[in-house]
């Protein structure tokens, strides 16, 4: 194919979402494919007419598994992830596990010490993901990190319209927060409802449509859950911190030199 193809992998929690709802849509010089067409990713670039395509999603865990299927069709491709410091990013990641109906401590979640967690330690490496992209693709890949969206969010917005050679009208974008975090109130309280009420978590479909039918309809209670949860008195709850803060400055030492590294790494390789 005679294709120019850009994949923004994810992360998940970096911004993804606003990134695909408020600016990649406005992009100009690339034909942008939203993220619903990525299960079918295959068939969709092939029937695009537009000779520079770019594709998004919002990958973690799964980043290497579907890094090997996109690459079998198009090992081409020019990818692009972002990285969010280790323990800030363990927290967001454990947040939208108890949203998503799960209920373990965060010891349960991520086990430093005897790697028995639902997330494995090697889950939380950022470094070996980028020199799987670069294994994978025929193009080293650009690496961006989270926090230069909080700094300068133009700026951020412009590191991605540059490496596609794309543009883009200030006034089309909005650039408020698309969701925003829920406090530490509404999961503890959804953390305990689901603890009560859905203590084994969810199994979904293998089929692409069902299992979103399926996680909407398992979504709508907890969704009620959390935000009448606004609303209950703050001494109805636990003071205890959701998640210690020695524990993340643990995740935060452990993986302090895989940060330093995906630093250098994008300091000595980005296109930019």
């Amino acid at each position: 194919m005679n294709k120019e193809i850009y994949f923004h992998v994810g992360l998940g929690k970096t911004g993804t979402t606003f990134l695909q709802h408020r600016v990649f849509p406005h992009f100009q010089n690339v034909d942008y494919l939203q993220r619903g067409k990525y299960h079918n990713f295959k068939k969709n670039i092939e029937k695009n007419q537009s000779d520079k395509i770019f594709i998004s999603r919002e990958f973690d865990r799964q980043l290497e598994r579907e890094v090997n299927r996109f690459s079998n069709h198009y090992p081409n491709t020019k990818s692009i992830i972002v990285l969010r410091r280790h323990d800030s990013w363990i927290e967001s990641e454990y947040k939208r596990y108890l949203k998503s109906g799960k209920n373990n401590t965060f010891d349960e979640f991520l086990d430093l010490d005897n790697d028995q967690g639902n997330w494995k330690k090697k889950d939380v490496y950022f470094f070996p993901k980028i020199k799987h992209l670069e294994h994978k693709f025929d193009h080293k890949p650009l690496v961006l990190f989270f926090n230069d969206l909080k700094k300068n969010t133009w700026n951020y917005i412009d590191k991605f319209a540059k490496y596609m050679n794309a543009s883009y009208n200030k006034g089309d974008i909005n650039t408020r927060i698309k969701h925003k975090s829920y406090n530490t109130k509404q999961l503890k309280i959804i953390q305990k409802f689901n603890q009560k009420f859905m203590p084994q978590g969810p199994n979904y479909s293998d089929i692409y449509f069902i299992r979103k039918i399926q996680r909407w309809l398992r979504m709508i209670p907890r969704y009620i859950v959390l935000y009448s949860a606004i609303f209950i008195p703050d001494n109805f709850v636990s003071d205890k911190p959701l998640i210690p803060p020695s524990k993340l400055q643990r995740v935060r030492e452990k993986y302090s030199e895989d940060w330093e590294k995906c630093k250098k790494y994008a300091q000595a390789n980005n296109p930019l």
